[in-house]
């Protein structure tokens, strides 16, 4: 992973999901250390490198930020605010194939990708609706989840795992995810998908489900698809 630790698919389109729509660039501690144009990435499926991570202290960083947020005036709520910044610098993009999401709330999505992902995320609030079966509802604890958290302690509670591909919940898998563990990482320590830094193709992780805008061609022919609001 050449000093990669997360790896991850990139949420940004266009102006939506940055750094600045997460977090209270008007605060001199976060002013001119971060760029509010950085590009948020999807929490849903993370490949993260235990080694890179430990080397690099996340768990400490995410610990920095916290307590720098006491009185919640970076951010209001979520554990993505704090992982973008501890994350920051040490996180590569992957194709959007490999993560779907978006499921739930976007009425657009692109059904070929969806369907060609190696996992798709329902993360939205909709219901599923399945043929001869009544609509499946999912729950989504947005912020109150302590699966949120507990990625945070991962090298931790598993200090003998080098690499270790972490998925919430609510992602189903469609394809075997085994390519990812051999994945070059260019030095980062997480891997994401988007437009800004360094990335992989959009086909890994098709994410967004949720918004009208989703072409059906781009999910169905993702690995993976995460639904989430």
């Amino acid at each position: 992973m050449n000093g990669a630790v997360n790896g991850a698919v990139e949420t940004c389109k266009g102006s939506f999901h940055r750094f600045h729509r997460y977090l209270n660039f008007t605060d001199t501690r976060l002013r001119g250390r971060f760029d509010p144009e950085g590009c948020a990435w999807a929490y849903g499926m993370n490949l993260f490198d235990l080694d890179g991570w430990r080397g690099a202290n996340v768990t400490g960083t995410y610990h920095y930020w916290q307590e720098q947020n006491v009185d919640n005036s970076l951010w209001k709520l979520g554990t993505l605010p704090p992982g973008l910044l501890a994350f920051n610098g040490l996180t590569h993009a992957i194709d959007p194939s490999w993560h779907v999401l978006g499921l739930g709330y976007n009425p657009h999505l692109d059904m070929n990708a969806i369907s060609k992902a190696a996992a798709i995320h329902w993360n939205g609030l909709a219901s599923l609706e399945v043929e001869g079966r009544e609509p499946i509802k999912f729950h989504n604890p947005k912020y109150m989840a302590l699966l949120n958290h507990l990625r945070f302690y991962l090298p931790q509670l598993f200090p003998s795992l080098h690499r270790m591909l972490f998925l919430d919940d609510d992602v189903i898998v469609q394809k075997d995810l085994s390519a990812l563990f051999s994945l070059d990482m260019n030095g980062m320590l997480i891997i994401h998908y988007g437009s800004w830094g360094h990335y992989r193709q959009a086909y890994w992780h098709s994410t967004g489900l949720h918004m009208p805008s989703i072409r059906h061609g781009t999910s169905w022919g993702s690995v993976t698809t995460h639904i989430w609001t």
